[in-house]
Parts: structure tokens; C-alpha cells; sequence
């Protein structure tokens, strides 16, 4: 009987998911550099980063060839890179992509039977917003969307999409208030769907909240 009830409890495990220094490194970076609090010609030196981060040497490295091939960076000799920084059309093919991607997570997510997590995520957003914790929100809204890419059960999506993962708003003329007010509206109506099973208007209301985030970031380009 014990032995069953171990069995059985361990069937309840989900495999835990960790990512790697370059994984973290390159998400650091590329949020920093997308957030302009990396500016473009500003020089990044591998032994500065790494006292920074608090990481070896090597993940920087690997982490900083990445962001070249994204056009994020340019290395140079030295052990060091210059950041490039980020244009419109750079912003615009990050946010279709993730469009893209999130908003068919989102229909796969409808076929999924347990939606306990997901909902706990939407509720634990609506307590950040109440408490006018905003500080917060970034957190509760990685949550939210992980949440949907583990229902929808892909894993090389997921993987794709934790790569492309931006927590903080882009947007220079929005708060941190407005934004998570907007944003947990969006996701209210993103659960709603994926609840009643729809998968075309979970789709829908995914991509719609994706280009709204791309609208409000493409403002901080406007003269």
C-alpha cells in the first residue's frame, strides 16, 4: 500500500524545469537592452558582466554571441560587445512572433483538463492589483503566460517562448499601474475563452492582446 501510495504521488511530479546561465544571461541582457536600460554603443565587458551577474565567464560569452545573431550586440575584440539597441521594426517582429506563437498556445491550452494553475495565477494578478502591489505584476505575469504554455503542452514552444519572454512593460508613456489594469483585462478574457473551450476566440483575444503590448511599445519610438 505505501509503495502504491508513493506511486502515486509521484505521478503528481511535474519534471522540474531549470535554465541555464546562458538561458538567464541572454534574457537579462536582451530585457535590458529592449527596456533602453542598455543603450545603444554602450560597451559591455565580459569581466564586468560577469561580477555583475554573478555568473563564470563562459555563459557571458555564449549569451553575447546569441544576442549578435538577434542584431542586439556586436562583438568586439577584447573580451567585450557594443550594444546595437533596438529600432521599430525590431519591436514589431518581436511582438509578431510572440503573437504568433502565444496566441496558438493559447488554443492548445483549451484542450487541456486541469486549468487550477492557471486560474490561481489570474486570481493571485487580481491580488497584486488590489493591494496596489504593481511592482509585482511583472512576476504574476510571467505566471500567467508560462501557465498557458505548459497547457498547451508543447515543449519546443515553450522553450521558444520562454527564450522570448520580456517581463517589464516597454512602453515609455504607460505605468506600471495602467498597464497591469489593461493587461489583467486582456487576461480575464483570455481565461474566459480557453474556459469555455474556444479555441478561435482564445486565439483571437491572445494575438489582440499582443499588439496591443506592440502598440504601446512603438509609442516609445514616436517623436
Amino acid at each position: 500500500m505505501q509503495g502504491n501510495l508513493h506511486t502515486l504521488y509521484m505521478k503528481n511530479i511535474s519534471p522540474i524545469k531549470m535554465w541555464s546561465a546562458r538561458e538567464q544571461v541572454v534574457n537579462s541582457l536582451r530585457e535590458a537592452i529592449l527596456t533602453s536600460e542598455l543603450k545603444a554603443g554602450e560597451r559591455l565587458v565580459l569581466s564586468d558582466l560577469s561580477a555583475r551577474l554573478g555568473v563564470s565567464v563562459t555563459p557571458i560569452r555564449e549569451a553575447l554571441q546569441s544576442l549578435e545573431r538577434e542584431g542586439l550586440v556586436q562583438l568586439m575584440p577584447h573580451k567585450e560587445a557594443v550594444v546595437v539597441g533596438i529600432d521599430r521594426k525590431y519591436v514589431t517582429d518581436y511582438y509578431v512572433t510572440r503573437a504568433i506563437l502565444e496566441s496558438e498556445a493559447a488554443a492548445m491550452a483549451c484542450d487541456a483538463k486541469d486549468m487550477t494553475v492557471l486560474l490561481g495565477h489570474l486570481k493571485r494578478m487580481e491580488q497584486v492589483i488590489e493591494e496596489e502591489r504593481y511592482q509585482d505584476y511583472a512576476d504574476a505575469n510571467y505566471d500567467f503566460h508560462e501557465a498557458i504554455w505548459l497547457m498547451a503542452d508543447h515543449e519546443r514552444m515553450e522553450g521558444i517562448l520562454k527564450t522570448l519572454f520580456i517581463s517589464n512593460s516597454l512602453a515609455r508613456n504607460t505605468s506600471l499601474k495602467d498597464n497591469a489594469l489593461v493587461s489583467f483585462g486582456e487576461h480575464k478574457e483570455i481565461v474566459k475563452a480557453i474556459q469555455m473551450r474556444n479555441k478561435q476566440d482564445a486565439r483571437k483575444k491572445m494575438h489582440a492582446h499582443m499588439m496591443r503590448s506592440l502598440r504601446d511599445t512603438l509609442s516609445k519610438y514616436e517623436e
